[in-house]
């Protein structure tokens, strides 16, 4: 019973605020899409380096096939090590939602204020049922914060 209607709050929790939804979406999406880019570049380039180095010493010293192994193998350590370390570490500390809508409320412009509205508005939704007396507050905070999403600019946070 309880399992149906915490889905039934998360099915509902978008049809009250969905320009914050979709605010929170394009922020997620281009914390993940900056995330994956810094990861690939990382190893690629890092790689690459690497391959160099590897032409390059074989080329002059004329190294033998054990070598030529051992640089292999650190190039396949190496590439490894690089992709847990420049993607699945900071693709862990990709905030969830409310962290995310901590961070869009960052995002306002310089005169709006920093009360945690979108945070409220997320967690509020669907918590409270429609015939409750504390529904007509909760359908303010959720207006207030579809209000103020139409005017976060992500250029200051996503820098």
């Amino acid at each position: 019973m309880t399992t149906a209607s915490n889905s039934d709050a998360r099915a509902g929790a978008g049809q009250a605020t969905p320009r914050l939804d979709a605010i929170l979406n394009r922020l997620g999406s281009r914390i993940r899409r900056g995330v994956w880019l810094h990861g690939v570049g990382t190893v690629v380039g890092c790689a690459a380096l690497w391959l160099l180095f590897m032409y390059g010493a074989d080329r002059i010293l004329k190294l033998p096939v054990v070598i030529r192994l051992m640089h292999l193998a650190a190039l396949g350590l190496g590439t490894a090590w690089l992709i847990s370390r420049a993607y699945l570490t900071h693709k862990r500390r990709i905030p969830d939602r409310a962290g995310l809508a901590m961070m869009a409320q960052n995002a306002l412009p310089a005169g709006e204020p920093r009360d945690d509205r979108f945070v409220s508005a997320l967690q509020l939704q669907g918590s409270v049922p429609q015939d409750a007396p504390a529904a007509s507050l909760v359908a303010k905070v959720a207006a207030a914060a579809e209000d103020s999403a139409s005017r976060v600019d992500f250029t200051r946070i996503l820098n």
